[in-house]
């Protein structure tokens, strides 16, 4: 799968696999992408769930890239909930087994950084 459209800026999902349920829905979904330094590798945990809100309420995934980092993103709550329950970062660099403690982000802090 490639995207070419320049609005969402260039893409490339290789060794990619989604499933859907009867309804549409996303229920598990992985994908390889390119990152700095190498690729990187989403796995979805628990399916993305929105409430009515522009963003999720539920629902984590990690990811993971070179040197066996993970980083585990949790949503907690879509934009209007209270700001530092809306998405919970946790960094592993063992491959998962332990995470730092975790960073409390807002849904408005991740959009300015895409």
């Amino acid at each position: 799968m490639t995207n070419t459209d320049p609005t969402l800026g260039n893409f490339v999902l290789r060794n990619y696999s989604i499933t859907t349920d009867s309804t549409g829905h996303n229920t598990a979904m992985t994908f390889t992408f390119n990152a700095p330094g190498g690729t990187a590798t989403f796995t979805m945990i628990t399916p993305f769930v929105s409430t009515g809100g522009i963003f999720p309420s539920s629902g984590a995934a990690t990811i993971t890239g070179a040197s066996s980092t993970v980083l585990k993103f949790t949503v907690l709550g879509d934009e209007t909930a209270v700001p530092g329950s809306q998405v919970k970062l946790e960094l592993s660099t063992d491959g998962g087994t332990t995470y730092a403690a975790p960073l409390y982000v807002t849904w408005a802090g991740i959009s300015s950084l895409i």
